[in-house]
């Protein structure tokens, strides 16, 4: 599946699980795109939980002399590949 800001997670049998970048492309461009290619049975969309999202925060703003002068988190990925900056969401789907 290509699709701009879209990255598969995992495909097995019928379903599949999504990471969605936002910023590329919005949800609803997506679910369109995907309800036009494939007959779709079951939905789901969920934000990243609120662990993950509360821990990148907190790695993003330690104080330097936690880490040796620099600020962690340069790349921004959590667990999930979310960042406050990068509104990821997943979107599971099957057949």
């Amino acid at each position: 599946m290509e699709i701009t800001g879209v990255e598969v997670l995992k495909a097995r049998g019928y379903g599949m699980k999504l990471q969605v970048d936002t910023r590329a492309t919005s949800i609803e461009a997506v679910v369109g795109q995907i309800m036009s290619r494939y007959h779709v049975a079951d939905i789901n969309i969920a934000d990243p939980p609120m662990e993950s999202i509360i821990a990148t925060i907190y790695r993003e703003n330690r104080p330097a002399a936690e880490t040796g002068g620099q600020t962690s988190g340069a790349s921004g990925e959590g667990a999930t590949g979310e960042t406050p900056d990068d509104p990821s969401r997943e979107a599971t789907a099957s057949a």
